[in-house]
């Protein structure tokens, strides 16, 4: 190699060890950012041309209030974490910012509110905006966000004489208790009169229990209950107390006007007779629409196509008013209540993620789209460079080691080979390199450019929606189709490779380049030697992510021998200087 090879190997190590500083840096950077996207629950933007036709933009409301007419969201604070983790710091508590986003325009307000903890869940009560979360609970009391304290996190929460109140499931009761605020502090004081079990079908010792929802006006509670297939509603909430024994007492009912419908299930209103299709609470949600009692009830879950029936209550029956299919693979609701009771918002987020707004109106569902074309491709470059910048400075910095082990073997390594009476010139690392990058990109450009012409009108949504919810789809049949296709075109490619370069030892890239792969006894290469020195490729570079031992293995050869040459018994050469 040298007669300065104990000075060469050391410089090379050092060198490389040196110039991978940032390339480990940058990694660590992306490592840590994941991590926090994990862990505050940030959604990837599927924003890339042709991956559906909508943004994620309403994704975050299906977890957000309405409050004021505005969507209420507590947001990772990511400028402060990351500048914090820029500074060396470990962030173990996330910071959260609080917006108020306009549902039309999506214009966003920033309140200045800031929360600190796990994440809160956001709740109105009437015209209160509640933050909590496992161990704090906060207020907005004249628009400053204060400390308050409540007996609840995520459970219902309702007004009795203009104060809150909570109600939470009692499992051993199997009843809905109400704990009111005492001097002596949060007391357990009645429960909540529900239709017999035998009418509405609870869903005691199967999955899921039923769920409560209230809606408060002034001093009218409207109350939903969802049962494991049906959703019945009444004006107003019943009580009875609970005394020392256990024992219920008669207690007021909170209703402030009398209730008109049938006292069949205790008072309580059924939303339809027919049942929901899926065996659980969820799909079913109260609202108020024009002034009146309202409903949305899902179907065909199980289908991946879900139905929304929206029903209006007229004080005498329930009527279906508006009926819509939801986008493939929605599978989580939000229905929203503006102030004035009119016009709800209905929110459906698919399985990954991508979020869609709508306002239920007399004529119907209307969906709201708030970016023109020139916003959404502006967006789009935007995503687009975030998403390729990664991998390119990994490129980037991946090549800073490559570079400088090529100087130093142009200063320091003697390149002549010989065996018996044939000497050859063995290939630089500089131009080895440049032949693999030809032949990576004709190998992957050519199954690309196949792949983008047969499928760039394709549902990729779809695709990932039917995937990640196990369904079938007619995307499901063209992607296998288009798959198998361009797998039996990369294996060609890569057959065709290794033939050529155990025949005649060039592949395109290293007939380019003017180099040939030959045995270290300068015969021809073998479609054995070729196939053996492709597969380790694949493990010595870790499935093509960090090419750097490859390189040091090249370095600290004295043939130039990557880890699939010295298993081969081969060597790459300047096919003009075999002599």
């Amino acid at each position: 190699m040298s007669n300065r090879k104990s000075g060469y190997v050391i410089v090379v190590c050092l060198l490389t060890f040196l110039l991978s500083i940032p390339s480990g840096y940058f990694f660590y950077q992306v490592g840590l950012s994941v991590f926090w996207s994990v862990k505050t629950g940030a959604t990837i933007l599927h924003s890339i041309p042709g991956f559906g036709q909508q943004h994620t933009s309403y994704s975050d409301f299906s977890y957000a209030s309405l409050w004021r007419d505005h969507f209420v969201l507590a947001r990772p604070d990511h400028e402060k974490i990351m500048a914090e983790l820029a500074t060396g710091g470990f962030r173990i508590v996330v910071d959260w910012k609080v917006s108020l986003i306009d549902p039309e325009s999506g214009n966003s307000k920033e309140t200045g509110w800031e929360l600190s903890g796990d994440g809160y869940s956001t709740k109105v009560v009437g015209d209160r905006l509640l933050f909590c979360n496992s161990k704090q609970q906060f207020e907005v009391i004249d628009d400053v966000l204060q400390p308050a304290d409540f007996p609840f996190q995520g459970d219902p929460a309702i007004l009795l004489n203009h104060e809150i109140a909570g109600v939470h499931w009692h499992p051993k009761l199997e009843k809905f208790v109400v704990s009111r605020r005492k001097p002596e502090g949060w007391v357990d004081d009645s429960f909540v009169v529900l239709p017999a079990e035998d009418r509405v079908q609870y869903p005691i010792n199967t999955p899921g229990i039923p769920v409560l929802e209230c809606l408060c006006r002034d001093d009218q509670i409207y109350a939903f209950l969802k049962t494991r297939n049906r959703l019945f509603f009444r004006k107003g909430l019943p009580f009875q107390k609970i005394d020392e024994q256990g024992q219920p007492i008669p207690l007021e009912s909170s209703e402030s006007e009398s209730n008109s419908v049938d006292d069949e299930y205790a008072g309580w209103s059924l939303v339809r007779q027919e049942t929901a299709d899926t065996d659980s609470a969820e799909h079913q949600y109260g609202a108020l629409f024009e002034g009146k009692p309202a409903a949305l009830i899902v179907d065909q879950m199980s289908t991946g196509y879900p139905i929304g029936h929206f029903y209006k209550f007229d004080d005498k029956e329930w009527s279906e008013i508006a009926s819509m299919p939801f986008p493939f693979g929605s599978n989580r609701f939000r229905v929203l209540t503006r102030s004035g009771d009119q016009s709800p918002y209905v929110v459906a987020t698919t399985s990954t993620g991508t979020g869609f707004a709508y306002v239920v109106e007399p004529p119907g569902f209307r969906r709201i789209e708030r970016t023109g074309p020139a916003e959404t491709w502006k967006s789009v470059r935007r995503n687009l460079i975030v998403h390729f910048a990664a991998p390119a400075i990994a490129i980037v910095l991946s090549l800073l080691p490559g570079f400088a082990i090529w100087l130093l073997m142009m200063w320091f390594t003697d390149p002549h080979y010989e065996f018996g009476i044939q000497s050859v010139r063995l290939a630089s690392l500089g131009r080895r390199g440049l032949a693999r990058l030809i032949d990576f990109a004709w190998m992957t450009l050519l199954p690309l450019t196949v792949g983008w012409i047969w499928m760039r009108d394709f549902d990729w949504l779809s695709l990932a929606e039917s995937i990640k919810l196990k369904l079938d789809h007619p995307t499901l049949h063209t992607e296998y189709h288009v798959l198998n296709t361009l797998v039996i075109l990369l294996i060609v490619e890569t057959l065709f490779l290794v033939v050529v370069q155990g025949g005649w030892g060039i592949t395109p890239g290293k007939w380019l380049c003017g180099l040939r792969t030959l045995r270290t006894t300068l015969r021809p290469c073998g479609l054995a030697r070729s196939l053996v020195r492709e597969l380790m490729l694949v493990a010595e570079t870790f499935q093509f992510i960090c090419w750097l031992p490859p390189m040091l293995s090249i370095a600290l050869t004295n043939q130039r021998q990557r880890l699939g040459d010295l298993v081969g018994d081969t060597i790459v050469v300047e096919a003009k200087s075999r002599t």
